[in-house]
């Protein structure tokens, strides 16, 4: 009676890869760090300031994890100066 031993080797082979398999599929969400947010949120904040609708993606809230990272600031800054550049070619 080897027959049945094998299936059960098998079923339970496909029991173990099957979460495996369908993870693979996934990728990972990369988190934006908070200099990226913060550029994110002045595009945003800068072009409202101009009177013009900001991209769906810019339109964000300053995350909590955020809150008192420097970083964030230098990437409003930074946010600001790429519309600013994009409006007054230098």
């Amino acid at each position: 009676m080897k027959f049945p031993n094998l299936m059960l080797r098998i079923s339970m082979l496909c029991l173990l890869l099957t979460p495996l398999l369908l993870a693979a599929g996934k990728q990972p969400v990369k988190e934006k760090s908070c200099f990226e947010l913060g550029k994110m949120f002045g595009r945003c904040g800068y072009t409202a300031f101009l009177g013009k609708k900001c991209a769906p993606a810019d339109d964000i809230v300053k995350p909590k994890r955020c809150m008192d990272i420097s970083d964030f600031d230098l990437g409003i800054k930074e946010g600001i100066q790429e519309v600013v550049n994009r409006v007054v070619p230098q």
